[in-house]
């Protein structure tokens, strides 16, 4: 990637902190690569499950607390991902499924952060701007949706096609930040108090935070900046990391993609998937007369067999397999979007929870593709419907051709690591 070397950088070392899902550190790895090209010496602190992809790629890495798959396939975990679009329910339930770990959790990333010069944190590592207090060292906010309040859209928690006016959109704004303080407050002052020796504080009232710039890893072609976010908000690009170069695709792939028309992508990463989603996908395939690769993740999408139609494979890079289908099928988190989005084809959107009916919305709205499935509401009728529409539908086609060369146009990671050199250097 094309990235400036900051003369006089080359020794200052930053911490990255960020937990959940790949899809939550795979960004921030590609950062962390961009920070290090431009002369800054990194560390990406997460979670165990992630070391070999963050140590693969020459990081140093400081292990957090928590393993994301067993808390997302646990009760808890469950609960959270059945909680809908009802913001203070889902951070209710995620705090719960996050609480066995959080204290030791916490206390990683005191020690992620010891000898440092500045720390780059996300919203669910937010103590990150409370640690950067504590060493007196400088604090960047990162994310990977929009975050700052806004007259012109509403939350990523509350749905986009509603059309309620300037007020509505800001209200959503407040209540997704409310759902979200009201939770981890009162442990974040608890922390405060016994492990940070600092005073306890009403988020509400602490102005420097809540007026703190943020930098958003996402493409102002997919959802442009508001205009009322001021010099606060940053918009980068999406942060891609690109595949090693080493890596050699499977000889039975490469054969299966090149003896018949483009296949569809189907995918749903890191989340939990009803136990007959197999079959849904087998069955929808097979009515839309395509052919089908499968990656399996975490779900375990791969129970589907190998059939003359289908492919399943446990893992392959997006950036080389999405230039070669017809169309991607995913469950709407951030980077498989980009990813999507970035190759110029049609996407159709399975979401869950969280930020997921957000980009599927998003994509609808471009039409890049068609309308979202809820997952909960998915059925081989309905997902071979939105297949025939993503592969035939040639506005949708042309649509995602011509976003996709937009994108590709942009180098979000530079992006951002020019913005973090000149906070940096303030």
């Amino acid at each position: 990637q094309d990235i400036t070397l900051h003369q006089g950088y080359q020794k200052m070392h930053v911490t990255i902190l960020t937990v959940g899902s790949r899809g939550d550190v795979q960004p921030f790895v590609a950062l962390g690569l961009g920070l290090k090209a431009s002369g800054y010496s990194v560390r990406l602190a997460t979670h165990g499950i992630f070391r070999e992809l963050v140590e693969g790629r020459g990081l140093d890495f400081h292990p957090i607390e928590g393993n994301p798959k067993e808390i997302l396939f646990s009760q808890h975990g469950q609960r959270t991902l059945r909680s809908g679009r009802n913001t203070l329910r889902f951070m209710r339930r995620a705090a719960k499924a996050f609480e066995p770990v959080l204290a030791q959790l916490a206390e990683d990333c005191w020690l992620a952060c010891q000898k440092t010069d500045a720390i780059i944190f996300t919203p669910f590592s937010f103590f990150g701007y409370d640690l950067a207090k504590k060493l007196s060292i400088p604090a960047i906010a990162t994310c990977l949706q929009p975050a700052i309040r806004t007259r012109h859209f509403p939350s990523p928690a509350f749905p986009q096609g509603l059309k309620l006016g300037r007020t509505y959109n800001w209200l959503t704004h407040t209540v997704s930040e409310y759902g979200f303080w009201h939770v981890v407050q009162p442990y974040l002052n608890r922390w405060r108090k016994e492990k940070l020796e600092l005073p306890a504080i009403s988020v509400w009232r602490d102005v420097e935070r809540r007026q703190a710039p943020i930098i958003h890893g996402y493409s102002s072609c997919v959802l442009p900046k508001p205009p009322d976010w001021g010099e606060r908000g940053h918009v980068t690009g999406f942060w891609y990391l690109e595949r090693e170069s080493e890596w050699e695709a499977p000889v039975e792939l490469v054969r299966f993609l090149e003896d018949g028309p483009p296949a569809v992508y189907i995918g749903f990463g890191s989340m939990p998937v009803p136990d007959d989603i197999g079959r849904i996908v087998a069955e929808a395939l097979n009515e839309s007369r395509q052919r089908g690769v499968i990656v399996s993740g975490w779900g375990g999408l791969g129970k589907v067999e190998n059939l003359t139609n289908i492919y399943v494979a446990d893992h392959v890079p997006f950036d080389w397999l999405f230039p070669r289908v017809a169309a991607v099928v995913h469950h709407g988190g951030v980077g498989t979007t980009a990813e999507g989005l970035r190759s110029g084809r049609p996407t159709v959107v399975c979401p869950l929870a969280g930020d997921q009916p957000f980009w599927g919305e998003l994509v609808s709205g471009l039409n890049a593709g068609p309308k979202p499935i809820p997952m909960h509401k998915l059925t081989a009728k309905k997902l071979a419907r939105a297949i025939g529409a993503a592969v035939n539908d040639e506005t949708i086609r042309n649509s995602a051709l011509s976003l996709g060369e937009k994108l590709r146009e942009e180098n979000g990671c530079a992006n951002a690591v020019e913005i973090i050199h000149q906070q940096l250097s303030a």
